[in-house]
């Protein structure tokens, strides 16, 4: 249903007559569980088999009957809420400016501090989502193998052009998908440019740093 909705969407938005006119492209991970709950003891010890038998499923749902045709794959499990299940305060939300306490008794809210604890929670529940549950990239290679007329991009934990090589050279899968890293550490990736054969002048720090400033310099004349 998710996908056919996104289908219709984006067949709206092109003015499209056909929404088999439509590629669509899905990104999500081997598989999801309840953060409050995970074992990781016993993900540790699950078999790349188990896991893939279970993104198998979901692929064959989402694109059965369907014009999904790329799948971008995080390689490991998606843990969803809350990862302190003892915590038993109500946190702060936008249309609440009272609470009741233990008591029944009113209470003024803090927003400063109930904001700043709701986003010490999403920062929580994001580092352990990419570095708790074990990264499983030989499950993506797998789905590619079995599913040649589907177009697959690996993505988590992926930090260096040789992780690159590494997880796709010799391999079905299209390409590598990269987030945080390129973020972290842009001056690893300034030969990206090769694998598609551009043969493009490797720019140093210094030479980055120069250009922004004649941007800037630029920018500011534009807008006077």
């Amino acid at each position: 249903e998710c996908v056919e909705r996104m289908s219709d969407s984006i067949a709206n938005i092109a003015n499209t007559e056909s929404k088999e006119d439509v590629e669509l492209s899905v990104k999500h991970r081997l598989g999801v569980r309840d953060a409050a709950t995970y074992d990781a003891e016993h993900d540790q010890q699950q078999t790349d088999d188990e896991a893939y038998q279970e993104c198998q499923e979901f692929i064959q749902t989402i694109t059965e009957n369907s014009n999904v045709q790329k799948l971008q794959v995080h390689a490991r499990l998606g843990l969803l809420g809350d990862f302190t299940p003892e915590r038993t305060e109500t946190l702060w939300t936008p249309d609440s400016s009272e609470q009741k306490n233990k008591l029944g008794a009113t209470i003024k809210i803090d927003h400063k501090r109930e904001q700043y604890k709701a986003k010490k929670l999403a920062r929580i529940s994001t580092i352990q989502n990419r570095s708790v549950p074990p990264l499983r990239p030989n499950v993506v290679n797998r789905l590619s193998e079995n599913y040649p007329h589907l177009d697959f991009v690996t993505n988590g934990g992926i930090k260096s052009m040789e992780d690159i090589h590494h997880r796709v050279d010799g391999t079905n899968v299209m390409g590598a998908m990269l987030g945080r890293s390129v973020i972290n550490h842009p001056c690893s990736f300034t030969h990206v440019d090769g694998l598609w054969g551009d043969t493009l002048p490797k720019w140093t720090r210094e030479d980055v740093i120069q250009a922004h400033i004649q941007y800037c310099i630029q920018e500011e004349e534009r807008c006077k």
